[in-house]
């Protein structure tokens, strides 16, 4: 199976797109760990949509209601020999593959 990821920012509001493409056949087992800077607390707020809040300022990541969702403790390491506690949001689900499929995570505030 080959992965292609497309990322896109806008300049105008600083929204990103994270375009997702697994081209092949099979079923797989497809998981997505997104890290969080330390500081930012996250929580899913329904099937769609986790809440990511920092700094008095508050943030979306959109997902497929298809891909189960957890928050997770993990560490953030900012150079060689140092690890610090974030969090991080994992998504996963199985998918049969044929051909190609296609997944859209949208960033950006509220």
């Amino acid at each position: 199976v080959l992965h292609q990821r497309t990322l896109a920012l806008s300049k105008h509001d600083g929204s990103m797109m994270i375009r997702d493409r697994l081209i092949g056949r099979g079923t797989h087992a497809c998981r997505w760990h997104f890290h969080l800077a330390p500081g930012v607390e996250a929580c899913v707020r329904d099937s769609t949509t986790v809440e990511l809040r920092a700094g008095g300022r508050r943030w979306q990541l959109r997902h497929h209601e298809s891909l189960s969702v957890s928050i997770v403790d993990a560490r953030y390491s900012p150079s060689y020999g140092t690890a610090i506690a974030c969090r991080a949001i994992d998504m996963a689900l199985t998918v049969s593959v044929d051909d190609e499929v296609r997944w859209e995570f949208g960033l950006g505030p509220c």
